[in-house]
């Protein structure tokens, strides 16, 4: 899985399944994806908007990234 071929994908209007979008989130928070590709896909979002799945997997993914208290 590459981060441009996501970022593509999702400019295509297209959905990323859960786990296109936990190796992006994931890859983002290890630094191994650079701002400037979260800041492309982050456009994409904006542009093309998510499907209500995305939104409840991007809302678990960031729940499970952070510490549990």
């Amino acid at each position: 899985m590459l981060p441009y071929s996501l970022i593509e994908k999702k400019q295509a209007g297209k959905a990323l399944t859960c786990k296109e979008w936990e190796f992006f989130i994931s890859g983002f928070l290890s630094k191994d994806i650079p701002a400037y590709q979260m800041s492309a896909m982050l456009m994409a979002i904006y542009f093309r908007g998510l499907e209500d799945e995305e939104v409840l997997n991007l809302i678990d993914i960031v729940i499970q990234s952070g510490k549990r208290i």
